[in-house]
């Protein structure tokens, strides 16, 4: 790897790191200063907690970068790389930058397995139930998920996202229209990947499905709705969710509403002044999660259950829910102008 390549200008913004990180092998920007010295790290978990803490993806690197990041001096470096990967997996780096004695970059150390393609042993259910209703007529002899994107169904688009990281192992939920989607998929073969379903007699709520779920589940698991769409990375999300040691992870992305009336400020009876239609950023459930097996205990046998409620009651039980910002594409395709969207946006 050219280590140059991952070098950020102090004057650049998240999203100019965002660019880098993503085409880097390491997944981490350098952030040098107008000497060439390097004065930061960016990594990927930087971005996100950027995010949860309101700034923007126009916000300077040098606001948000890690300045307390671990580095190696040139004169200290040993060809013995086995203390360095000791100290990668010690302390969890993504990589360890090797200077010289004015911090500028000589080169860049990481693991091997960051390289490596491994096949995921976690395992992704895709839920694909639902009537889609809103969609009508479009869903009225076909399951939303089937509806078409492009020239795939949005549910072959998220199985293959998957498949792309190295994910194996698939449930698949169903109840309208069912035999569409089994017929279509099977079990997996074409994709050479394994499909299990999910058979809903009743409709059973984003979170009461999980309870037909194989009981020897050891592994976190991901849940997807089948009818979004988006260009995450699922292996980071799941490193993210064990780093934090989460017991539940909620994917959540930023959405601006707007109001159409002017606001009226007051204190008290006391007219304080006039907000014209004001806009405000809020965090929305991007329906997407990781779940320890320790939740899914908490589902009762095919009782209806929707994902709210199982965090809620997660966190009465004590367990650790974090939020996972997204900053990558993503689209819920659940109207007729969404799924026009996404035919229009999603590169196939």
């Amino acid at each position: 790897m050219d280590p140059y390549s991952i070098l950020l200008p102090q004057s650049k913004t998240a999203m100019d790191a965002i660019s880098i990180i993503d085409k880097s092998e390491a997944k981490i920007a350098l952030v040098k200063d107008n000497n060439e010295s390097i004065i930061g790290t960016i990594t990927d978990g930087d971005i996100r907690r950027a995010l949860l803490c309101g700034e923007g993806l126009d916000c300077p690197v040098i606001k948000i970068m890690n300045k307390n990041f671990k580095f190696i001096y040139i004169d200290e470096y040993k060809e013995n790389t086995i203390s360095l990967l000791k100290l990668i997996k010690e302390k969890e780096l993504i990589a360890i930058p090797i200077l010289d004695r004015q911090k500028k970059l000589v080169k860049v150390f990481f693991s091997n397995d960051l390289l490596e393609n491994k096949i995921i042993e976690n395992p992704v259910l895709i839920m694909a139930g639902g009537k889609g209703k809103r969609l009508y007529p479009q869903t009225e002899n076909c399951p939303k998920p089937m509806l078409k994107v492009g020239n795939k169904p949005m549910l072959e688009i998220i199985l293959e996202n998957y498949i792309l990281y190295g994910f194996k192992k698939f449930f698949i939920s169903v109840h309208y229209k069912k035999e569409k989607i089994i017929d279509y998929f099977g079990d997996g073969e074409k994709w050479n990947v394994e499909i299990k379903y999910l058979v809903e007699e009743k409709p059973l709520g984003t979170a009461g499905c999980l309870s037909l779920l194989p009981k020897n589940i050891n592994e976190s698991l991901i849940v997807i709705n089948g009818d979004v769409i988006t260009r995450l990375n699922p292996k980071k999300l799941l490193n993210f969710h064990n780093e934090n040691k989460a017991d539940g992870t909620i994917c959540v992305t930023e959405t601006e509403f707007n109001l159409p009336y002017g606001v009226v400020e007051t204190e008290g009876i006391k007219l304080n002044g006039f907000q014209e239609k004001p806009s405000y950023r809020k965090l929305i459930n991007a329906g997407i999660y990781v779940l320890n097996p320790n939740l899914i205990s908490l589902i009762k046998s095919e009782e209806y259950l929707d994902m709210p409620n199982l965090f809620e009651e997660a966190n009465l039980n004590d367990k650790l829910i974090i939020v996972y910002p997204l900053h990558e594409y993503w689209i819920d395709v659940g109207l007729p102008e969404k799924l026009k969207e996404a035919q229009l946006d999603y590169d196939i």
